[in-house]
């Protein structure tokens, strides 16, 4: 569909109204999902994202009760490969006419959800030079299935992330033990073996980028203490105690207030030595 519209075709520049529908938010998906409680709906939104066809077609209209429902749920209506949402990690890749190599992709998404960040590292992981990765990884950054964010303190340093959910629990939950799961009957023990994988490599990750858009969409200039204009991640240097600190949420923006440079650093000399200038 989206050729439409494209390069040659016969319908380029005819069209009247072209209308992205991106994906709910985490608000919109706990409201959409119908889930009340915020845990219960991060944690579910941390494996099926904003898609709105996981809700009913995907799992049959099947969503966790509550808190004290959500594992039940992963392993009936996540875990379970007579639903449909068991493969369909997989097929996002075979559907991509650009993924030609699905083995090569499914390996370097394997290698990011493992907490891998940069091309380095990705390559590193899978055993190849960083040069041979360059077109892999532009290759999924178009079909939107990764993310690439500069470091929110230095800007020749940036990281790489999967941007569907689905695709991040796949591969850090269900690739790993794909052999077991296949199995009738065994997800419940799978599920209960991959709790610590879960929180650390999908959880955690998801509930940071999900601080990120609030902070980006949702909150007001307030907080701030003006207009935001980036939110990223980053990381600081301590060379006092030789180690680095990683800051989840960075919050760039511009005041309305004109900033004087030498009363700035004259501030912090105050607060640094505790004196009042002359």
């Amino acid at each position: 569909m989206g050729g439409l519209l494209a390069g040659n075709a016969p319908l380029r520049g005819r069209a009247g109204l072209e209308l992205v529908v991106p994906t709910l938010d985490f608000g919109l998906a706990a409201e959409f999902w119908e889930i009340t409680d915020p845990r219960t709906a991060l944690l579910t939104h941390a494996i099926v994202g904003g898609t709105p066809a996981y809700r009913r077609e995907f799992t049959q209209g099947d969503a966790p009760a509550g808190p004290d429902d959500f594992d039940a749920w992963v392993t009936r209506a996540v875990l379970n490969p007579a639903r449909p949402l068991f493969r369909e990690a997989r097929y996002l890749l075979a559907e991509e006419p650009e993924l030609h190599d699905t083995a090569l992709y499914h390996s370097v998404l394997a290698a990011i959800a493992a907490g891998n960040a940069a091309r380095g590292g990705i390559a590193d992981h899978l055993g190849r030079k960083s040069t041979d990765l360059a077109h892999p990884l532009s290759v999924l950054q178009d079909v939107g299935l990764i993310t690439h964010d500069a470091d929110a303190f230095r800007r020749n340093r940036s990281a790489y992330r999967i941007a569907e959910p689905l695709i991040a629990f796949y591969h850090s939950v269900m690739r790993p033990t794909w052999g077991d799961l296949e199995r009738p009957g065994r997800a419940p023990t799978v599920w209960r073996r991959a709790q610590s994988t879960f929180r650390s490599k999908v959880v955690g990750p998801h509930f940071e980028q999900v601080c990120r858009e609030w902070a980006r969409r949702h909150a007001s200039t307030a907080p701030h203490g003006g207009q935001v204009t980036r939110v990223a991640s980053g990381t600081v240097n301590d060379p006092a105690a030789k180690s680095s600190h990683e800051v989840d949420v960075a919050v760039h923006g511009e005041t309305d207030r004109p900033r004087n440079p030498a009363r700035h650093r004259r501030s912090q000399m105050e607060r640094r030595h505790g004196n009042r200038p002359p």
